[in-house]
């Protein structure tokens, strides 16, 4: 019975901090009700005026508002708002837990502490989100108006991305407020945090693929947040690009399971912020940090990415001194960290082996990844394992899906027709290559340093799609082994490899339709009319481009070791608009789909010593 009624007690006092402390933050909360006003319905009405100016009040059903550049430039705005509010009402309602006077004052009243802290925590969740939703379902009426009702939901669609995010950095920044001593280094907390774990993984990337040989550069994808781990503990960076994800169209399982970790992150948080909160003492108020754990953790994390950093600027600069960048940004910015976080020096001796452990897990880091521990390099799929294996980075030959006819213009979804390999022999050739290039990396360069690939030069990528449904991607840059171009050339030299370039013999005869020549001579015109080509005489051309396919190869982006050749004269083929690949055909493998594509017009170089294309040509009278 007794815990029962101290049960009722404690809701009845969390309620009433969150009704006093909302009356104390209604100024806030029409602050941000009015920009978000402003941000959505009012700009969105704006912005659809114009284009229905621009179409002199025509209906717009055809303008994608859902996908524009609007609406993400509208989210990420309001989420920058959010944030920049979560960090205004840890000054305004949890400062209290920074001063001394302040504290022994709250906590003399009789209100429990948890009760305390939950009541605040619930008026900054309602502060933050209430006008939001509200701006959201404005702006979505707005849409509805100018005739895009189809597209309707798409602003609260963002809310629901940004919602949790939003919730999981509020409930991070309570934490951590609950972990600081003071004000000053509970705002520096939450913004480094966030900032520093992206950078951490940003930079990582950066330096591994310019030590590692074969190593990925996955920055793009990295700064873009494609994946939940380069935000995985940065809930303001995750909320920031949550628009990005919307108009990116992510959904399904990988949708919902990163709002699932935010929803957990969230509530972990708050949790143990309330459990900390029960510990904290009073005297740690006005002081550095409350608990010491989260200010090593900070100092770890921030100077690792400082570390990282400092390698990365002086080793663009002298590759030599990579080793010498990273440990001047690591231990100054430890340093750094210590004076800002503890108003001088006189803790120095204290973080003596914190500091130690710092340096000892460093070196063995860079141990580790020099002399490749892992087996990265040298990790190269058995022939018997793969399935099929994708060569890329010089594609020519491009096709399109969904393809769709708009005013008199065909549109749709363009991809380059993938030098896909499939057929045993070769795979068993491309993998011996490239156990070569990585056998060639560790006789020549390990332990690895920075600098040792070459970047600049040609890149030629691999990627083995398994049996088992996982997949293995590495690359490799031109010059930057002793026979690294020699085992270039192998690839390049696969006859599905070079399909890729050749794409017309993919083709069945009847999908190509005519074919003409142009000259790059800006004195002549066009050599030839457009001649219509015949079932047979299509076939006749594949086997004059094959049986020329070596001659040809210099004038594609085939890497050949040389430069690319460009002739004076070029034909231009045209092809059906619609091709459906036959299952099992080439050009399905090839593809990987049986759905109906489109390749327009394919070039073809034509230089004098392409004697059998020639040949045909003049027997068709297209070439004199």
């Amino acid at each position: 019975m007794t815990l029962t009624v101290s049960l009722r007690e404690r809701l009845r006092e969390g309620i009433q901090t969150f009704l006093w402390s909302l009356k104390a933050e209604r100024g806030l909360l029409g602050i941000n009700l009015v920009a978000c006003l402003v941000l959505f319905p009012l700009m969105t009405g704006m912005q659809l005026s114009h284009v229905r100016e621009g179409v002199q009040n025509a209906t717009i059903d055809w303008y994608q508002y859902n996908g524009s550049s609007a609406l993400l430039v509208q989210g990420m705005a309001a989420a920058a708002i959010e944030l920049l509010l979560i960090l205004v009402l840890i000054g305004t309602l949890f400062s209290y837990m920074h001063s001394r006077r302040a504290l022994d004052l709250l906590h003399a009243v009789p209100v429990g502490r948890v009760p305390m802290l939950l009541g605040r925590w619930g008026t900054s969740l309602v502060v933050v989100l209430l006008p939001l939703f509200v701006g959201c379902v404005l702006n979505d009426a707005v849409v509805a108006a100018n005739g895009l009702a189809a597209q309707a939901g798409c602003t609260v669609g963002l809310f629901a991305k940004l919602a949790l995010p939003l919730f999981a950095a509020l409930s991070f920044s309570i934490f951590v407020c609950v972990c600081c001593g003071n004000t000053f280094n509970t705002i520096l907390s939450i913004i480094v945090i966030n900032l520093c774990w992206p950078m951490l993984l940003w930079l990582s990337n950066a330096l591994l693929c310019n030590i590692l040989p074969g190593f990925v550069d996955d920055s793009s994808a990295l700064l873009q947040a494609a994946s939940l781990p380069a935000t995985l503990f940065s809930p303001g960076g995750a909320a920031l690009l949550a628009p990005y994800l919307l108009i990116s169209g992510e959904q399904g399982a990988s949708a919902g399971g990163t709002l699932l970790y935010w929803l957990l992150f969230g509530v972990l948080v708050l949790v143990a912020a309330a459990v900390l909160y029960r510990r904290r003492k009073s005297e740690s108020a006005e002081s550095s940090f409350a608990f010491p754990v989260p200010k090593l953790v900070i100092q770890f994390l921030v100077s690792t990415a400082a570390a990282l950093l400092g390698g990365m600027v002086l080793a663009n600069v002298y590759p030599n001194l990579c080793l010498q960048g990273i440990a001047l940004g690591g231990l100054l910015t430890f340093l750094l960290l210590e004076v800002i976080f503890s108003r001088g020096f006189h803790t120095m001796k204290k973080m003596l082996p914190a500091l130690g452990i710092f340096v000892g897990a460093w070196v063995l880091v860079i141990l580790c990844v020099t002399n490749d521990v892992t087996g990265f390099v040298t990790n190269v799929p058995q022939a018997a394992d793969v399935s099929s294996v994708e060569v890329g980075e010089f594609g020519t030959t491009y096709y399109m899906t969904d393809v769709k006819e708009v005013d008199g213009r065909m549109t749709g979804s363009s991809h380059p027709v993938p030098a896909k390999v499939t057929e045993e022999s070769e795979i068993q050739a491309l993998a011996n290559a490239h156990r070569s290039i990585a056998d060639d990396f560790v006789s020549t360069h390990k332990p690895y340093t920075y600098g040792i690939i070459n970047r600049t030069d040609h890149p030629l990528s691999l990627t083995y799609h398994l049996k088992n449904g996982k997949t293995l991607t590495r690359i490799y840059y031109a010059g930057s082994s002793a026979h690294t171009n020699e085992n270039f050339v192998r690839i390049t030299d696969l006859a599905e490899v070079r399909q890729s370039v050749f794409a017309m013999t993919l083709l069945e005869p009847e999908d190509l339709q005519s074919v003409y020549i142009f000259s790059r001579n800006a004195q002549t015109k066009a050599q030839s009319k457009k001649y219509t080509l015949t079932a047979s005489e299509a076939l006749e051309l594949q086997q004059a481009i094959l049986a020329d396919e070596d001659v040809l190869k210099p004038y594609t982006s085939l890497f050949t070791g040389k430069d690319e050749k460009t002739a004076d004269d070029y034909i231009e083929i045209d092809t059906t608009s619609n091709i459906t690949p036959k299952a099992g055909s080439k050009l399905e493998k090839t593809l990987g789909t049986t759905e109906p594509v489109s390749f327009g017009t394919l070039n073809e170089e034509l230089p004098p010593e392409a004697v059998h294309l020639r040949a045909f040509l003049k027997e068709k009278g297209i070439l004199k």
